[in-house]
């Protein structure tokens, strides 16, 4: 489970400019039209409520019963994410290769704590 967040960063030219397009970009109708368009699981339940395909008939209604059962695991809440789902994902592509599951396992262990080393374990700012 996750997908991509949307944000206001502290450097926003223009705040409320900015949050008036979250709020048209994350409203239900919105995020309906997003998903319909790329195949991601609505992010919020009042937008599943208005989907035929996430009804408790649609054809896509196991997604809310893996979320509703908490079958769902979040992913990491890490700035080290971005190396890690790459990591994964290249040891995946290897082994779908034929290379050897663990071998490749431990490099995409190897690469991850090297980038979590390197940036000193991602401390929080000010710290």
């Amino acid at each position: 489970m996750g997908s991509w967040n949307w944000g206001i960063t502290a450097n926003c030219q223009n705040p409320d400019a900015a949050w008036t397009f979250l709020e048209f970009l994350l409203s239900p109708e919105e995020i309906l039209r997003m998903t319909n368009a790329n195949g991601a699981v609505p992010a919020r339940v009042s937008a599943i409520e208005q989907s035929e395909l996430y009804a408790e008939d649609g054809p896509l209604n196991l997604f809310v019963q893996q979320l509703q059962s908490d079958m769902a695991v979040p992913r990491p809440v890490t700035p080290a994410y971005p190396v890690i789902i790459n990591a994964f994902a290249e040891a995946v592509q290897n082994v779908v290769s034929g290379a050897d599951v663990k071998a490749e396992l431990d490099e995409a262990v190897q690469t991850i704590d090297q980038d979590i080393e390197d940036n000193r374990g991602y401390p929080a700012p000010g710290l």
